[in-house]
């Protein structure tokens, strides 16, 4: 991951002198779905580009990534699948507990996940929970923090907003839960 600072600058600098300039608004939300990961800003940049040389206009705004953003979650689907794939039936269920909590307060903390994921009729142990929203952490899909208050555990965010955006409008909870609950039979 790039840090703000790099990441800005390498949206910014190479199309300056071709007279494209970025929106603060556009470049917060470049920011906010991509955290500086490389591919996924190479890849909206790329979009964004695009946009621009067919456009003619000189001025990206916040519309403009949003509609880069719809190609992108089009089109981009084999990078989004792979990420999935790599997590766990647990934490496939929890990120798409998360796609429909998170937008709702920026953050959650392990007891909200389990409180939702109870409300949805999904047992799962609090280990399990904590296992899997630890381990996406680590894969740098989700950012923990300590929270001020130490009965709160840590605070879990999107790192990737654009994996959190792909999964919000391409997977539905009741179908993962479906295949969560058929691994389990094959288990069993």
């Amino acid at each position: 991951f790039l840090e703000q600072a790099e990441a800005l600058r390498l949206i910014q600098e190479p199309v300056a002198e071709y007279g494209m300039y970025y929106d603060d608004l556009a470049l917060d939300k470049m920011w906010q779905v991509t955290a500086g990961h490389p591919y996924f800003l190479q890849l909206l940049c790329h979009s964004l580009v695009n946009r621009h040389n067919k456009t003619k206009r000189n001025y990206v705004t916040v519309a403009d990534v949003n509609a880069a953003l719809e190609e992108i979650l089009a089109s981009g689907e084999a990078h989004f699948v792979y990420l999935w794939a790599e997590a766990s039936p647990e934490e496939r269920l929890i990120l798409v507990a998360l796609s429909r909590m998170v937008p709702l307060t920026g953050h959650v903390t392990l007891v909200q996940v389990a409180d939702y994921l109870d409300e949805q009729y999904i047992s799962l142990e609090r280990r399990t929970i904590s296992d899997a929203l630890h381990y996406l952490a680590l894969r740098d899909i989700l950012t923990a923090e300590s929270e001020i208050d130490p009965a709160m555990g840590e605070v879990y965010r999107w790192r990737l907003g654009l994996l959190a955006l792909w999964v919000e409008k391409y997977r539905s909870l009741s179908r993962v839960i479906k295949e969560v609950r058929e691994k389990m039979q094959e288990v069993l």
